[in-house]
């Protein structure tokens, strides 16, 4: 039986660090910077989507279509990088399906799933997209108008989220290594 035990605890550690390296990986500057790559090359075909459309009413199919070729990279990017680190998308999947079915809903690795998540999810994609397409859209509104100021930086939203949560996880790790959490 302690066996058994040791064997789960051994894999459920193995787990943990692949899921930590690619959390941190999703936070290197070439990753957001492939993220917000994209999204400059995309968000002006969100301009003028609608708060209905946000809600997921009556989306247009061009959404659809980016938003297939957002995971696509996604999963491109995901890849190479467990390849990389001698593992499979399936297999680190099958390590977060562990993780959110273990009940701690608390760790920093569930809380880098649910970031997970919240990327595959198409709502929260389109609600990233219109706001990034209104940010540059009232750019170009006062641009046009002979406004000045800096061009807003393409998926500076997506950034910022990112950066808050990398923040978060950062200081509960400490917490947890000092015993304070």
């Amino acid at each position: 039986r302690r066996g058994a035990r040791a064997t789960a605890a051994m894999a459920a550690d193995k787990d943990s660090e692949l899921i930590s390296k690619v959390a941190d990986h999703f936070f290197t500057e070439e990753f957001q910077e492939v993220i917000d790559g994209f999204i400059a090359e995309h968000c002006r075909k969100f301009v003028g989507c609608e708060d209905a459309q946000v809600e997921g009413e009556d989306n247009k199919l061009e959404y659809w279509a980016v938003y297939q070729k957002f995971l696509a990279l996604f999963e491109e990017k995901l890849e190479e990088f467990l390849g990389a680190e001698g593992s499979s998308a399936r297999e680190f999947y099958s390590m977060c399906k562990r993780v959110s079915n273990s009940g701690n809903n608390w760790g920093d690795d569930a809380t880098f799933i649910n970031l997970l998540i919240a990327t595959s999810d198409y709502g929260s994609f389109i609600r990233l997209m219109k706001e990034e397409a209104d940010d540059v859209a009232d750019f170009d509104d006062r641009d046009g108008a002979g406004g000045a100021g800096a061009r807003p930086a393409h998926g500076a939203k997506w950034r910022r989220r990112n950066v808050e949560k990398k923040r978060r996880i950062k200081a509960r790790r400490a917490a947890e290594r000092d015993g304070a959490w």
